[in-house]
């Protein structure tokens, strides 16, 4: 499914008085950003077999957002790309913000922890060491976690509504006193023995952190950061088959909305 930005951008969008288009579009442009187009059949990948409603909306609304923080939709934009696309742009203006608090480790308001658990007889020393090779932490967790559920989401140890980062108050109670101890750094991994098995645990990088993520750490830093990016946005046309462009959502909506 094509997601929308991380941020809700119809405040922002409105406050910064972006305007929609109000020329008559031809039948081929489904919607425009500046001086970027996206055509009928380039929308048509965006949703393959998908001809109304709102995963249209959401892909359109996708392509423009990411045309307010890169700048560019040029070329053909296929749904990977347009997610892979977005999580870079996104990435890029937001990490350098939340980044002197993200550093705070354990400290942080909030803590990106991924963790390995070992199986009996396997060396630390050799997965550490893969690890520095260039090893990715979820490529390690899939081949070494013990635990089935962090060896399929890529060793990340997430909240109780599925976040990637929790508050330090959600860690378990026997647990927290052990990673304080071992007086972790950010992105360097490092061992505790807990009940017995060798646990494999990381403060995890910022560049590993979804950008849905990092910006918990610094919201309204966030979203000031976003709302410069549109001081000097283009105007957005919708196609009125798909909808309008909604200044209070950030978003095409349904013409009825």
């Amino acid at each position: 499914m094509i997601r929308r930005s991380v941020l809700a951008l119809g405040a922002v969008l409105a406050i910064a008085g972006l305007s929609s288009c109000t020329s008559v579009s031809r039948a081929d442009t489904a919607a425009k950003f500046g001086s970027e187009s996206l055509t009928v059949t380039e929308l048509g990948a965006l949703a393959p077999g998908i001809t109304e409603g709102d995963t249209l909306r959401n892909a359109i609304s996708a392509w423009v957002t990411l045309g307010v923080l890169d700048g560019d939709v040029s070329g053909t934009i296929t749904p990977t790309d347009l997610k892979a696309r977005l999580e870079k742009a996104e990435h890029a203006l937001f990490a350098p913000i939340v980044a002197s608090a993200y550093a705070k480790g354990l400290d942080a308001p909030l803590v990106c922890l991924g963790a390995i658990p070992l199986a009996a007889g396997t060396s630390v020393d050799a997965v550490l060491a893969e690890r520095t090779a260039g090893a990715t932490w979820a490529a390690l967790a899939t081949r070494y976690s013990t635990d089935s559920t962090l060896a399929g989401n890529g060793g990340i140890i997430p909240d109780s509504s599925g976040n990637d980062c929790q508050d330090i108050s959600g860690i378990n109670a026997t647990l927290l006193p052990l990673l304080t101890a071992a007086k972790p750094t950010v992105g360097t991994p490092f061992n505790i023995s807990y009940n017995g098995q060798d646990i494999i645990f990381i403060l995890r990088p910022i560049e590993e952190v979804p950008a849905t993520q990092i910006i918990r750490f610094a919201p309204d830093a966030s979203r000031a950061a976003f709302l410069a990016k549109l001081a000097n946005a283009k105007s957005v046309y919708v196609n009125p088959r798909y909808g309008r462009w909604d200044l209070t959502t950030g978003s095409v909506v349904a013409l009825s909305t």
